[in-house]
């Protein structure tokens, strides 16, 4: 499990949202939003369409069937909502992983507690307009999440994510399974040792290799460190090597530079407190640097990072900074912070990069999600007059054990199997609090007045029936604003 840190990067985009009036959109170029309902909602994936609409993919407990269901919605390129589904059954399923094919049709990744003997991960194919092509559960009596999905150059599916099953040997073991575009398998595998191993991020390269990134007890200089496993494009094992030190050392995040090589990111645990850890690596996994950043005295992370246009990397998690191609740290950006750290508290957060070069980011909050768009090319030009605060983090060079960990590899045993969640159209209800730094697109759908006279958008209403079966029908409303608390990811106690 993720190790906890502070919710700075929540409060910094809260504070986008709420900035002060007189300044507008197009001085900041960039606008965040606020969507939520009275009960909790979390987004653990982002991803943009070719046509810069964001998708968010995450959970709600505010309205479907079950305890929480899985949740995606589409936003147009200003923060519209287009439409939004749910889909679950009696029990938890949630969104982990989104992926976004040239052709628009949307892939979401994730699992489910409401069908099968144990917990399955749950994939879903929808087209860009929301009705699902297909939905599949994959697992047996053994547990299997997919924790990120990617897309091959040819079409085909890469999910990586864990499983408890005994074909691989270990507690958990890290799980990678290809499928065709229809979501049938075509081959899946375990890597691991005797003791648990998992994979929070996965990448494809340009000649089709799959990089998998994680954590791992198993190898390595501590009791728990950074595991990368580089496959070919049939799920063999060309290398895995672990990085740490004694203490505690994850990855959440993955992404490949221009020139080839591997751009890790994760957490390093330094003196009871945690500093974000950024690797790059060659193809081989040799480093060829490695930054620890942090605040004295406060927690720090990576969960997501994505390559800049001109080969910069943004990282985000508690903090928002900016990385150089060679490690050098260009800016690092907080909001207010007004109330008191809650060690138990996470901020996961992702960010992924829009075709005009502005970035997508998510983070959620007691009772919704936030989401913001934004220009990093000015990023660090905001003033504190506009909420943005230089965070100031100490860089530093680390060097972390590099230790050669493959693992024995086995073969999955996953089944596949049709799922029955009705999905639904649902009513929307927006309040917008920013602008967006563009003329607003027209939506497919037509603005109204809802009886809170805020902004609400309705969709047409499902082809497939009204709100009853396992998919119920969500609702986006203003989230409150009081301090955020965000919980762990998952719910698989």
């Amino acid at each position: 499990m993720r190790k906890s840190t502070p919710f700075v990067l929540v409060t910094l985009l809260v504070f986008l949202a709420l900035a002060l009036p007189g300044a507008t959109a197009g001085e900041l170029n960039y606008w965040a939003k606020l969507y939520g309902g009275e009960s909790y909602d979390s987004p653990w994936a982002v991803a943009v369409a070719p046509n810069g609409d964001v998708v968010i993919g995450g959970y709600t407990q505010n309205f479907g069937a079950g305890d929480g269901d899985a949740w995606i919605l589409r936003l147009d390129k200003n923060g519209a909502v287009r439409w939004q589904k749910t889909c679950g059954g009696g029990m938890w399923d949630e969104v982990e992983g989104l992926a976004v094919s040239p052709d628009g049709d949307i892939v979401a990744a994730g699992w489910t507690r409401s069908f099968g003997e144990a917990d399955h991960a749950l994939l879903l194919r929808l087209d860009g307009d929301g009705n699902v092509k297909w939905q599949r559960i994959y697992g047996e009596k053994y547990a299997y999440y997919a924790n990120a999905v990617a897309l091959t150059p040819d079409g085909d599916i890469v999910v990586a994510g864990s499983t408890n099953s005994p074909s691989g040997g270990g507690t958990t073991d890290v799980w990678v399974a290809r499928l065709d575009p229809d979501g049938n398998i075509r081959w899946q595998k375990v890597y691991g040792g005797r003791d648990n191993d998992v994979a929070w991020a996965v990448a494809v390269a340009p000649n089709g290799d799959i990089v998998v990134a994680g954590g791992t007890t198993n190898f390595g200089a501590g009791y728990y460190d950074f595991w990368v496993l580089r496959l070919d494009p049939e799920g063999n094992l060309k290398w895995g090597k672990a990085y740490g030190k004694e203490d505690f050392d994850e990855a959440y995040s993955i992404a490949i530079a221009p020139d080839g090589g591997i751009i890790v990111g994760g957490v390093s645990e330094e003196d009871s407190f945690n500093d974000a850890l950024i690797m790059k690596l060659d193809g081989n996994g040799s480093v060829e640097w490695a930054k620890a950043l942090g605040v004295e005295g406060y927690d720090n992370d990576a969960t997501s990072l994505v390559i800049t246009k001109n080969g910069d990397v943004l990282v985000s998690g508690s903090y928002l900074f900016l990385l150089s191609p060679d490690g050098k740290l260009k800016w690092a950006k907080r909001g207010y912070w007004n109330f008191a750290p809650d060690p138990d508290v996470i901020a996961w957060t992702d960010v992924k990069m829009a075709p005009d070069g502005s970035v997508a980011l998510v983070a959620p909050g007691t009772d919704g999600l936030v989401v913001a768009r934004f220009d990093v090319a000015t990023a660090s030009a905001y003033s504190e007059k506009e909420g943005w605060h230089d965070a100031g983090l100490k860089i530093h060079d680390a060097h972390p054990a590099v230790t050669p960990a493959s693992g024995p590899a086995g073969e999955g045993t996953a089944g596949a199997g049709e799922v029955g969640c009705e999905v639904h159209d649902t009513s929307v209800n927006l309040k917008t609090i920013w602008k967006p730094s563009t003329s607003s697109t027209p939506s497919s759908t037509t603005p109204t007045q809802s009886q809170t006279g805020e902004e609400s958008t309705n969709p047409p209403q499902s082809q497939t029936g009204g709100g009853s079966g396992i998919c119920g029908p969500g609702f986006v409303g203003l989230l409150a604003l009081v301090p955020l608390a965000v919980r762990r990811k998952g719910h698989r106690d």
